[in-house]
């Protein structure tokens, strides 16, 4: 027979799974706009590059 004295999973226990939880959400969603972010910089960046090779070429 278990006392009632504390009951499991007790608010104090859930609360390091809940800050868990938030670290873990907070660095996925940082790490996503950093890889979008810097995903879209680099392509706008190769873009210009081969418009100005292409226009550099066919000039007559």
């Amino acid at each position: 027979r278990m006392s009632s004295g504390s009951v499991p999973g007790s608010s104090g226990e859930n609360l390091i799974y809940y800050l868990f939880a938030g670290v873990a959400c907070t660095a996925g969603g940082y790490y996503a706009y950093r890889t979008v972010t810097s995903d879209k910089k680099r392509y706008n960046e190769r873009i210009h590059a081969i418009q100005q090779s292409n226009t550099a070429e066919w000039k007559p």
